[in-house]
């Protein structure tokens, strides 16, 4: 059931690639969220953002880029989610701000990364979330879309019980329910381990 619902949003976002106007759509239903979130992380133009979860239309890495001049990094395990991503970013003229990549969120590496971001389609979040912390440094900011309770069973189950929520910001969307932020504690100086096959032709 979970991993119906991700194919059912990415047909919805493959009509983007066809009917270029429908963009207008995901703009508008991300609009509020990413502008929330961008508060939530207090994201800056410097950050280095990594989306994981983009899909055929990644609109929240677009809008993340263009409302606050961040680059960003998308990743998807979907090689023909990618290659649709690649050409709708292309027509919005944003292949130098926007880098989209095939790789999976249980095998990345987040050093390079200031600011993450896990989408609400991605499975399995706990999974991805570990490895997120294991490899990002000490200050990052991690960002992760929660559903509403009613469509519980249609999305992964994220576990909070274990994990420091630093803060969240509730939606008004039917199907997500906030986004919850947490920080990475430790010394900034802090030498994480580099896994550079990991993280090789991402964060460059």
């Amino acid at each position: 059931m979970k991993r119906l619902m991700v194919k059912m949003t990415q047909k919805i976002e493959y009509i983007v690639d066809k009917l270029p106007w429908t963009y207008k759509f995901f703009e508008s239903y991300y609009d509020k969220v990413v502008e929330n979130e961008i508060k939530l992380a207090s994201i800056k133009p410097t950050d280095r953002i990594l989306c994981i979860g983009g899909g055929p239309c990644p609109s929240t890495a677009i809008q993340l880029h263009q409302k606050t001049g961040a680059k960003v990094w998308v990743i998807d395990n979907d090689r023909d989610a990618i290659l649709t991503a690649r050409k709708n970013i292309d027509k919005l003229n944003l292949s130098d701000f926007i880098k989209v990549k095939f790789s999976d969120g249980t095998n990345i590496d987040a050093y390079n990364f200031t600011v993450v971001h896990i989408a609400l389609q991605v499975y399995p979040k706990n999974k991805v979330f570990r490895k997120i912390t294991d490899s990002c440094r000490p200050g990052t900011k991690i960002m992760v879309r929660i559903e509403d309770e009613k469509f519980s069973k249609l999305y992964s189950l994220f576990e909070t019980d274990n994990i420091r929520v630093d803060s969240k910001i509730y939606h008004k969307k039917k199907n997500l329910n906030y986004t919850m932020l947490h920080v990475k504690t430790g010394d900034v100086n802090e030498e994480i381990p580099y896994s550079s096959t990991a993280a090789v032709g991402i964060a460059t």
